[in-house]
């Protein structure tokens, strides 16, 4: 059985779709000459369907190749049938900001906002009956950081936990249109969104191509470097479950070829207790066996409080998690109390064949990653939620 895991839901069953060696990483990358676009990166494409929930994803991406910047032109707004969809959109978007606003006041975040024009159209649609603070995210921005257009603050970066607590926002409605078919990591992008907005009331908004439209069509001109993550109506419930967000609406727009999704955060969850504990334990021990039982070894990051309890939960006799991993050298070489598992430096987790790191805190995880590749090692990381 191949151990390649879903995204979304971690099944290893899948189908293969699509194979091609080289294509470029860039789709919408200006290039000034013949010569240098010619010079351009390619990846490969190993398109896979999840047999569990149906995510298609890119097995062969490569983040590292996808830089946005300045010179990524994705602008649509040349076409007019474009322009009448962009329109739809925008007032479905007005409509559900009108109905998201407290008082006079209404807060909207956009994430991937691009140039900031879809933006800075809501705003224009709502009027001026209301106080409206609106702000996108987006490294591809042409301006500077924190210029403001339309109306809107445009800050050239990707939004991260801190980034709406830094830009003095707290939304009432996240939009976020044709950003999440280019993240190797969507639940986690999704995770991260559910986490910026803390206990906020707040709904979510996605637009993206469904890879129902591709495949029931035949249209394999749509499977490309750009777009590592696809879904239908399927994983899309599932990733925003997994997220925490409850799905209002799923639908298909623009000839069928994209999913419109209406979201909001989820509140409803029982709060953390006995039954709540025991769930998070059993669920996280029946992981670490299953990975274990594939071939998978299995490492946690961080020596600390909570790396030793959850040790402690999931793996109590130290027989399935082969190391802890730590950049305090005053543990290395030492062992976790009770269950005795190693704690090593992050150097030496290829010398023991580590394929999965479990990362006990999300704040951590970029820098992590970031390691782990600076080493050249290629173990996956996995946020433990």
């Amino acid at each position: 059985m191949s151990t390649l895991e879903c995204p979304i839901c971690a099944a290893t069953r899948h189908r293969t779709l699509v194979e091609r060696e080289a294509v470029p990483v860039m789709q919408n990358k200006r290039f000034a000459s013949a010569e240098a676009a010619r010079g351009s990166d390619t990846g490969a494409l190993r398109f896979v369907q999840c047999g569990g929930c149906g995510f298609v994803w890119n097995a062969a991406f490569e983040p590292a190749k996808v830089v946005y910047d300045p010179d990524y032109e994705n602008c649509q707004t040349c076409s007019p049938a474009f322009q009448q969809h962009l329109a739809e959109r925008v007032a479905r978007v007005a409509a559900l900001a009108d109905a998201a606003t407290t008082g006079n006041q209404l807060a909207l975040v956009e994430v991937g906002c691009g140039q900031g024009d879809f933006l800075a159209a809501t705003v224009a649609a709502l009027g001026l009956t209301r106080k409206v603070s609106a702000v996108g995210f987006d490294p591809a921005f042409h301006g500077q950081d924190g210029d403001v257009k339309g109306g809107c603050r445009i800050y050239k970066r990707y939004l991260s936990p801190s980034s709406l607590e830094d830009a003095g926002i707290s939304p009432s409605l996240v939009v976020s249109r044709h950003t999440i078919e280019h993240i190797d990591r969507p639940l986690e992008f999704l995770r991260m969104i559910r986490r910026s907005l803390g206990d906020a009331q707040a709904s979510l908004v996605l637009e993206t191509p469904t890879s129902s439209w591709i495949l029931r069509n035949g249209v394999m001109h749509d499977f490309f470097y750009e777009h590592c993550s696809l879904f239908d109506v399927r994983s899309m419930a599932e990733a925003l479950s997994r997220a925490g967000f409850e799905a209002t609406s799923i639908g298909e727009v623009f000839g069928g070829q994209y999913l419109w999704v209406e979201a909001r955060v989820a509140h409803d969850a029982a709060p953390p207790g006995r039954d709540a504990f025991a769930a998070y334990r059993e669920r996280w021990t029946a992981q670490v066996t299953a990975w274990t039982d594939a071939g998978h070894t299995i490492a946690v990051w961080g020596a600390g409080a909570k790396g030793v309890t959850f040790a402690g939960m999931v793996d109590p006799a130290g027989q399935r998690i082969d190391c802890v991993v730590d950049r305090n050298v005053a543990k290395q070489g030492h062992f976790l109390p009770m269950t005795g598992h190693p704690i090593v430096a992050p150097a030496r987790i290829a010398a023991r064949g580590v394929t999965h790191v479990l990362v006990m805190n999300p704040e951590y995880l970029a820098e992590i990653e970031a390691e782990i590749r600076d080493n050249g090692l290629s173990a996956r990381c996995f946020v433990v939620e």
